[in-house]
């Protein structure tokens, strides 16, 4: 199994939209081979932090996932 976690900063007046967009990016990546799970947080002590916590099954997964 494959972990990954992805920390981003978003500005803030750019938050919503973020995270209006990453709803469709998100439900499409759950659906892709070899994903055991694609979870988006937000931080609680600052709102412009963002981290991914991903789960693969295999490497050659998450490299497929990069690629796209």
């Amino acid at each position: 199994m494959i972990k990954v976690v992805a920390k981003l900063i978003v500005q803030e007046d750019k938050i919503d939209e973020f995270k209006k967009k990453t709803e469709n990016l998100i439900a499409k990546t759950r659906q892709e081979d070899g994903n055991i799970s694609y979870e988006l947080h937000q931080d609680i002590n600052n709102n412009q932090i963002f981290s991914f916590l991903e789960e693969w099954q295999r490497e050659e997964h998450l490299k497929k996932h990069i690629c796209k």
